[in-house]
């Protein structure tokens, strides 16, 4: 089992969690109504994680994650994901979704048939329901 580190960071929208492995960032979590109650759900989703500095990469995706709250376009597909344990179709749905333009929307069923999946509609919105990367 890889472990878990986690940090805290300041964003325009309030604190941001961001949980990590040796493989990648596990995990972002937009603020709650404090940093106490952001760090608390991380522990609860990540029960082994050990708050830390974040290493270089995740200082990284902090930064380009800090840019996007705030509004700037960014190219953030160079951060390193950890997608051990997410299934096949949300990876794929990940995938899509990451390819939609800043300022542009899909549909459930825009993404599912994309997708190729022409019914999926209600698999991709569950999917994006439990994205770790939003």
């Amino acid at each position: 089992m890889l472990s878990i580190g986690f940090a805290l960071f300041p964003t325009a929208i309030g604190d941001v969690g961001v949980a990590w492995s040796d493989v990648g960032v596990t995990g972002i979590l937009i603020p709650e109504a404090s940093p106490d109650e952001t760090r608390r759900r991380l522990t609860m989703r990540f029960p082994s994680a050990i708050e830390l500095p974040p290493p270089p990469a995740v200082g990284r995706a902090i930064e380009l994650i800090g840019c996007i709250v705030s509004g700037k376009q960014v190219d953030a597909r160079g951060i390193a994901l950890d997608l051990e344990g997410i299934p096949e179709f949300s990876r794929r749905v990940y995938e899509v979704t990451a390819a939609i333009p800043m300022g542009r929307t899909l549909t459930y069923g825009d993404v599912a048939r994309r997708l190729g999946d022409f019914g999926a509609s209600r698999a991709v919105g569950q999917a994006l329901g439990r994205n770790p990367f939003p």
